[in-house]
């Protein structure tokens, strides 16, 4: 059980970072929006080692305020960075 729940974890986050990076490449983003993915993709990159090595620190949590101060719920990344979170939480 604990090995699928951390291959969901790895997908959630790599397709998260995809739509950072996504979003990062687009023309309109402000200043502030752009430091605020790039430390979204930070952090799911850590996300995303811990779970590959199976070493769920539990420090990583919360992404999910970040979608409360950032985006709407039924947001594509906002619903990702849920997934990501919850996932996260229950594997520690």
């Amino acid at each position: 059980m604990r090995e699928s729940e951390l291959t969901k974890l790895i997908g959630y986050t790599r397709k998260s970072i995809g739509v950072v990076e996504k979003k990062l490449s687009e023309a309109d983003n402000s200043e502030s929006e752009v430091m605020r993915l790039k430390r979204i993709k930070a952090h799911l990159i850590k996300i995303e080692n811990e779970a590959n090595t199976d070493a769920i620190s539990g420090t990583l949590g919360g992404m999910s305020r970040l979608v409360l101060d950032s985006w709407s719920f039924n947001s594509e990344l906002g619903e990702l960075l849920l997934n990501v979170d919850s996932l996260y939480k229950n594997l520690t």
